[in-house]
């Protein structure tokens, strides 16, 4: 699986602190908002988890999602 060591040490790191994306719809939503984004994005700068999860972003490219300050997926990546 392309990103397994990155996504392990994302899931070890959320078990000791939450992320500020935690049950926030917008970041699995299909489509967002101009301004949803924009919120999204100013989260992202200031979860403690973010280096952890560019990581995974990076690494195991994932095909949906807001992460790390990105929207993910078709055009967007």
């Amino acid at each position: 699986m392309r990103g397994e060591a990155a996504w392990t040490a994302l899931q070890e790191a959320m078990q000791r602190t939450e992320p500020l994306c935690l049950n926030d719809p917008r970041f699995v939503a299909d489509q967002l908002s101009q301004p949803d984004a924009i919120e999204c994005r100013e989260l992202c700068t200031m979860c403690p988890l973010r280096a952890a999860c560019e990581a995974y972003a990076q690494e195991g490219r994932p095909a949906a999602g807001f992460w790390a300050g990105r929207k993910r997926g078709t055009n967007h990546d």
